[in-house]
């Protein structure tokens, strides 16, 4: 019996694979050994999942709370600031200078990052490694340290006219001080700090590449941290997905069938009809969501049956979901299906529709 109470309070898929996987992965001492050292931990916390668009919304919200507290507290707090934050002509152009000088210095981290792919993809195709470039893309981080740096060096350069802060001035807002600039540099500072630890596993990771047995081990790490789990938890969803009647409600074998994962072509009666304008996949199945609404209609069922029956025995109805965790879904589809057994409500509708969680599907 499968204890969905393990996916959380609503018995997520997902958040229950992803807890056997994590235990898997601390159990099983050949993933331990091939596991990632803290600094490149800590440096996929920080951008592994970040892109060029997401770093630069972040930063514009950091700016507009700093110009935000600079209108609204400015006066209150330029009492409590020590005297070498106030704007001189000398300190004003000492912000500037740090900003082209940290501009420079991203300019060269982009320099090298480019240069490095190069060689890397020449040597790969070389050398009949293509099948490896996309392991290198990823254990050296490439695509997150070229977004991180491109993104904050787009936000020095604007930042050299600081124009949140020059309209917020001009419209008599804020003051003459200049701690809001210093705490952004000091945003600038850290965020090129992470740049340039990124860039150092970066260049370490396209050095080891160029050796075959250094590389092996790439691919062995690239395998026990990635491919081995994502195969895992892949696994796992189908077999649970498939088997979801087992500990979804007591006794349901006996009051009615439930098809997860198949096309039931041959239920006659569509409850949930969806259209999709672009393909989309299933991410999660919430199943004590879906209990809620199953057990609510079951007993709907056999009220029905005991109110309106005439003795006969009782007929189990059949409840069929399409989605599969493989399946491209696209256009229209009638994805929950029933035989037999009384309608759903539209509550209960809501709650099937919202236990079945859809993306798009990347292209």
């Amino acid at each position: 019996m499968i204890d969905w109470s393990q996916g959380g309070w609503s018995g997520s898929i997902r958040r229950w694979v992803k807890r056997e996987v994590r235990e898997h992965r601390t159990q099983n001492l050949a993933l331990r050994r091939t596991r990632y050292p803290w600094h490149i931990l800590w440096l996929r916390v920080v951008l592994g999942r970040q892109s060029f668009g997401s770093l630069l919304a972040a930063y514009t919200v950091i700016d507009i709370l700093t110009v935000g507290i600079e209108v609204y507290l400015g006066d209150a707090l330029l009492a409590l600031l020590p005297e070498w934050t106030a704007a001189t002509s000398s300190s004003t152009s000492l912000v500037k200078d740090v900003a082209i000088a940290f501009i420079t210095a991203q300019v060269g981290i982009v320099g090298v990052i480019s240069i490095a792919v190069a060689l890397v993809a020449l040597l790969a195709q070389r050398e009949g490694l293509t099948a490896d470039i996309k392991v290198y893309y990823h254990e050296s981080m490439a695509y997150e340290v070229i977004a991180s740096s491109l993104a904050l060096l787009l936000v020095l350069c604007v930042q050299l006219l600081w124009p949140m802060q020059f309209v917020a001035h001009h419209l008599d807002f804020g003051g003459p001080s200049l701690a809001f600039k210093l705490g952004l540099t000091a945003v600038h500072a850290s965020w090129l700090a992470v740049n340039i630890c990124a860039m150092a596993h970066f260049v370490s990771e396209s050095l080891n590449f160029l050796n075959s047995e250094t590389r092996r081990k790439i691919r062995e790490r690239f395998t026990a941290n990635q491919v081995a789990p994502r195969d895992l938890a892949k696994r796992l969803r189908q077999v649970l997905y498939q088997n979801g009647c087992n500990g979804l409600i007591q006794g349901l074998e006996d009051r009615c069938f439930l098809l997860f994962g198949s096309r039931p072509d041959e239920l006659a009666t569509s409850e949930i009809f969806e259209t999709f304008s672009k393909p989309v996949l299933l991410h999660d199945v919430h199943m004590r969501l879906l209990a809620w609404a199953l057990r609510r209609w079951l007993n709907r069922c056999e009220a029905s049956t005991q109110h309106h029956g005439t003795g006969a025995a009782y007929k189990k109805p059949t409840v069929g979901f399409a989605p599969h965790f493989d399946w491209s879904v696209d256009g229209e589809i009638a994805w929950v299906k029933r035989r037999g057994g009384v309608p759903f409500t539209e509550i209960e509708r809501l709650v099937i529709w919202w236990s079945f969680r859809f993306r798009r599907e990347s292209s």
